[in-house]
């Protein structure tokens, strides 16, 4: 079972569950998008080489009745569904929640027939459907220090647990295609240019030059289409660090399992998503 809400400028719609209102006849789009591929000729030789190739925008049409009172139900629906309203279409299933960013491009209905039929298409620059749940990884380990039965003295204190960091931090992706993560370091002392790298490839790494404090914070994003890729938190302050990026770093992406490592004292935590080619 699918169920359909969209999300525009914090407020939610219900799609599905509302068939007093409106019910969904169809929706499409929601497979994989086509992949545009650039071909060269062989000199000499049949057929063709690959020499690049890109995953297209998401095109998405939802066909909708609108029931009576029909004037009062699609007022309702186009203060969500208007063309050029930037919109989340969330979508939840029996086994998975899934949101998608777009925009509507059209919306078009007849308002002289009986039975109205309303075609709304969206258009998402990004293509894959992302997992509402964020995993989030922390190298900052808690082990439990206090068990049953138990005797103290008033005036002792008591351990309930015992926290380490770890040296490597292991992050997966369960989802179909290679994400971006981001990434949020933090710092027990004051270290000089800190590095996260890939243990597997130390090739591929993202590094700061300068120094930084006793609670500092680094957030690195490299996800696509994002604010901010670099930024330091201090005081309170968050300043843009893109100028303190070191030569040769790498935008780490996952596919499915990367195991990082940060070359000063800190710990770091990483946030990421599932992502999704198609439903």
């Amino acid at each position: 079972m699918y169920a359909y809400e969209i999300l525009f400028n914090g407020n939610k719609l219900k799609l599905s569950g509302v068939e007093r209102k409106w019910q969904i006849l169809s929706v499409t789009g929601l497979n994989p998008t086509l992949s545009t591929l650039n071909e060269a000729a062989i000199v000499g030789q049949p057929g063709v080489k690959f020499v690049g190739s890109k995953i297209n925008k998401r095109a998405i049409t939802l066909t909708i009745r609108v029931n009576h009172p029909c004037e009062d139900n699609r007022a309702e629906l186009l203060r969500f569904l208007a063309s050029n309203n930037e919109i989340t279409l969330h979508i939840t299933t029996d086994r998975k929640d899934l949101y998608i960013d777009g925009k509507v491009e059209m919306n078009d209905y007849n308002i002289y027939t009986q039975s109205q039929t309303m075609m709304v298409s969206i258009i998402c620059p990004y293509p894959y459907f992302r997992n509402t749940e964020e995993r989030i990884t922390d190298s900052v380990v808690s082990t439990g220090g206090f068990t049953f039965p138990f005797s103290v003295n008033v005036d002792d204190t008591i351990r309930f647990d015992d926290l380490s960091i770890l040296d490597k931090l292991i992050v997966y992706n369960y989802g179909q295609v290679e994400t971006g993560l981001k990434i949020q370091l933090q710092f027990f002392e004051t270290v000089i240019d800190p590095v996260v790298y890939n243990v597997d490839n130390e090739d591929e790494y993202i590094g700061f030059k300068g120094e930084y404090r006793l609670g500092d914070v680094i957030e690195i994003n490299t996800n696509i289409n994002v604010k901010e890729r670099a930024v330091l938190i201090r005081n309170g302050q968050r300043t843009k660090i893109l100028n303190k990026l070191m030569s040769g770093i790498t935008w780490l992406k996952i596919k499915n399992i990367l195991v990082l490592k940060l070359s000063t004292s800190g710990y770091m935590t990483i946030y990421n998503h599932d992502e999704l080619a198609g439903i």
